[in-house]
């Protein structure tokens, strides 16, 4: 078995801690990305028809929408996750947050499309890029 020299000890922990840090600096940026871009818009309460609830945070100025399960559901399903040492994780993914984007913006009368990946900004929030038809024009690519 090959000895490992302490030189060797520190490179590894040195990566170890540039990686650590770059996650670290990844999820702060991220918290600043979402306090910058909706931190001065007020949630919207949307349900869908099942009855789950969820906060929306639309910028019909930029064409993005982030959504957010309701607090109660967050709270809920982080209990229930802790409850069951993570067995049981019924946190909505990137597919239902986009089911949601879409319903939103359609119960509000606009004819929008969601463009692009949609992207887990922090926990259980997701931002999604759209496009909207103005009454009396054609769509823009």
């Amino acid at each position: 078995m090959a000895k490992v020299t302490s030189d060797a000890k520190y490179r590894a922990m040195k990566a170890a801690l540039a990686l650590m840090l770059a996650g670290g600096l990844s999820a702060c940026a991220s918290v600043d990305y979402v306090v910058t871009t909706y931190g001065s818009i007020p949630a919207d309460s949307f349900a869908l028809p099942d009855g789950a609830r969820y906060r929306v945070f639309d910028r019909p100025d930029i064409g993005k929408i982030m959504t957010t399960p309701s607090i109660r559901a967050t709270v809920t399903t982080g209990v229930v996750s802790q409850a069951t040492l993570g067995l049981v994780d019924d946190t909505p993914n990137v597919v239902h947050h986009r089911i949601v984007a879409e319903a939103y913006l359609a119960s509000r009368g606009r004819t929008c499309s969601l463009v692009g990946a949609s992207r887990e900004v922090l926990t259980t929030q997701f931002e999604h890029d759209y496009t909207c038809v103005v009454p009396g024009s054609v769509r823009q690519p």
